[in-house]
């Protein structure tokens, strides 16, 4: 988004290059479903924003979205001239190690800080 935004236009080539070779085609238009067209229609239902869980089942996969987005934009530069994608099992416990290690953090600081995990609002108790 910066490249459109920030008028840099020769930063383009490599993200029209990664639409279009194999393997990294379809991991750029899996990317662009996940992360837009999918959560796009699927949030022009109002009834769906109000239900939290299907919000959080949503929110889940976007969070892939975006993991398999920065897979995109680092991978062809880690593994030149690769027949599929650079994928293994190291790459997945890295992912669930950082998963794990923000869960810990959020639980430790709403541990420490409860009287800011509140629900009321500043502006309700004036």
């Amino acid at each position: 988004m910066v490249i459109w935004y920030g008028n840099i236009p020769e930063e383009t080539a490599y993200v029209i290059e990664r639409t279009m070779l194999p393997p990294w085609n379809y991991l750029s238009w899996s990317v662009l479903s996940i992360c837009f067209v999918v959560p796009f229609f699927i949030l022009l239902n109002k009834a769906v924003k109000t239900k939290p869980k299907f919000m959080i089942g949503l929110v889940s996969v976007v969070f892939v979205g975006i993991w398999l987005e920065h897979l995109l934009l680092v991978g062809p530069a880690i593994s030149h001239g690769s027949a599929g994608l650079p994928l293994g099992l190291f790459d997945g416990l890295i992912t669930l190690g950082f998963l794990g290690l923000m869960i810990f953090s959020v639980v430790y600081y709403m541990d420490e800080f409860p009287e800011l995990m509140q629900l009321d609002s500043p502006m309700e108790k004036r």
